[in-house]
């Protein structure tokens, strides 16, 4: 069996991916005490609470909103010799700001990312060391060939299935939500949505909370597709 798991934090979909490697960042940990036997209507209650907050933050925002992609991975370099022989394998942290600007421009930052906690980083730059910085141009940026987000819950189901091959499991549209987040930065109204639709997903279960590798809290929900 396949499983996914999917942490929404109330009022931030910043979006965290890692690579897999042999010496990867830590698992994420679940609290898992609040969890009974009444699993069906904890989840029901953490989807509201979901929804109201992101309702209410739609509104205090009044349309505001930083366009902003932000995300930290996890990229396998190898370190050569002055012969071109392999000395060894490093998992450098990258840390990505897409700034979507009113222009149409979009300003790209890379720079080095924290290591993870037992990581060796004697080879490493120190975080914060700026990799690349470039300005692109109105028009010329684009990181998905996708239309944009939809903003009704209703839109959500069809926008995700678009991406897959046949009739897609839930663990599929998670999977496809992942790309979305790393591309877009979604607008309160289509943040907003988006938890409206996750919230009827047919075999999401609440787990717990949990805090990602950026410090973040977050509701933790899982879907197990065989």
């Amino acid at each position: 069996a396949a499983a996914a798991l999917l942490v929404v934090a109330a009022l931030v979909f910043n979006s965290l991916q890692t690579t897999p490697a042999a010496a990867t960042p830590p698992m994420l940990v679940i609290d898992s005490s609040e969890v009974t036997t009444h699993q069906a209507a904890l989840t029901q209650q953490k989807w509201t609470e979901l929804q109201l907050a992101s309702r209410t933050a739609a509104e205090a925002a009044n349309g505001q909103l930083e366009r902003v992609i932000r995300m930290q991975t996890w990229r396998t370099d190898s370190l050569l010799d002055e012969d071109g022989a392999l000395v060894e394998n490093v998992e450098v942290p990258h840390w990505y700001e897409y700034t979507f600007l009113d222009d149409g421009s979009v300003y790209e930052l890379v720079t080095a990312g924290e290591p993870f906690v037992g990581q060796n980083n004697k080879d490493l730059p120190d975080p914060g060391t700026v990799l690349l910085e470039y300005l692109h141009a109105p028009g010329t940026f684009k990181l998905s060939s996708r239309a944009e987000p939809p903003t009704t819950a209703a839109e959500w189901g069809p926008y995700l299935a678009s991406g897959v091959m046949g009739t897609p499991a839930a663990i599929d549209k998670i999977r496809e939500l992942q790309g979305v987040l790393e591309q877009f930065p979604l607008a309160w109204e289509q943040r907003a949505s988006l938890i409206e639709y996750l919230s009827t997903l047919e075999g999401l279960q609440y787990v717990g909370t949990t805090t990602d590798r950026l410090g973040r809290t977050g509701e933790a929900f899982r879907t197990a597709d065989g």
